[in-house]
C-alpha cells in the first residue's frame, strides 16, 4: 500500500442503497485522524441534507460507487479529503455501516437505524421508507481519549443542548489511546446547522477537558 498525506478536512459519506431504498448522509470529522494519537478528542458533525457542499459529497459518493460492482441492498462509508483547492480526494469506502458514534448521529437526527435497515434489506424485510422532510436540527459528538494516566471522569455537561452523554466504563485507570474509537467518555449536542454543532462541540469538549481531573 502505497499513502501520501493529504492536506484538507476529512468528511464521511454513509448510506444505505437497496432498490426502492435510498438514505445519504454527510458529515464531517471534527478534528484529523492523526490528531488523536497526539492528544486530539474524536468526533463528528453532520451536515445538514440542503447544504450545497452535501449535494456535492452525494454526487462523489454516486460517482465512486460506480467504479465497483455493488449488492442489491447493502451499507457504505466512504471518507473524502476537501483540500484547500476545492478538489474532492478519495481516503476510503467501506461495504459497511460507519463505525464508532455514526449510527447514533443518524438515529437522532433522522430517525434511521443504520445496522437495522441495511440488514433487514439484505434479507429482503420490508423497512420504514427515510424521511423526506428536512431534519429540525442535526447531531455531532466529540469523544474524550484515554489520558495513560487515572483521571476522574466528569458527569454530563450542564447545557441544554446536549442530547446523550455516557461513560466507557470499561476503560482501564491507565488506558491509552489505541485506535480512533478509544475513549473515555463521549456527548452527544443537537443544533440547527453544522456551525452551530461544531461550536457546541467544542464548548462541551472544553468543559470535559477542564473537569478531567
Amino acid at each position: 500500500m502505497v499513502e501520501e498525506f493529504v492536506e484538507g478536512r476529512m468528511y464521511h459519506i454513509d448510506a444505505v442503497l437497496a432498490d426502492g431504498y435510498r438514505f445519504v448522509a454527510s458529515s464531517r470529522y471534527l478534528h484529523s485522524f492523526l490528531g488523536v494519537f497526539s492528544g486530539q478528542n474524536n468526533g463528528s458533525l453532520q451536515l445538514r441534507p440542503d447544504d450545497p457542499f452535501a449535494r456535492r459529497l452525494e454526487a462523489f459518493f454516486d460517482r465512486a460507487l460506480e467504479a465497483f460492482d455493488t449488492p442489491e441492498a447493502g451499507a457504505y462509508h466512504l471518507e473524502v479529503f476537501h483540500t484547500p483547492e476545492d478538489e474532492l480526494v478519495l481516503c476510503e469506502i467501506a461495504s459497511r455501516v460507519g463505525g464508532d458514534r455514526i449510527p447514533a448521529l443518524t438515529r437522532a437526527t433522522y430517525g434511521v437505524d443504520l445496522h437495522a435497515v441495511s440488514l433487514r434489506l439484505m434479507c429482503g424485510l420490508p423497512v420504514t421508507p427515510p424521511p423526506a422532510a428536512l431534519p429540525a436540527e442535526v447531531h455531532g459528538s466529540v469523544s474524550i481519549l484515554p489520558q495513560g494516566r487515572p483521571v476522574r471522569i466528569p458527569g454530563r455537561p450542564p447545557f441544554p443542548w446536549v442530547r446523550h452523554y455516557e461513560v466507557n466504563d470499561q476503560a482501564g485507570p491507565d488506558a491509552v489511546t489505541l485506535h480512533s474509537a478509544s475513549h473515555l467518555c463521549f456527548v452527544i449536542v443537537a443544533g440547527a446547522d453544522t456551525a452551530e454543532v461544531e461550536r457546541r462541540l467544542f464548548e462541551a469538549e472544553d468543559w470535559l477537558m477542564v473537569n478531567l481531573d
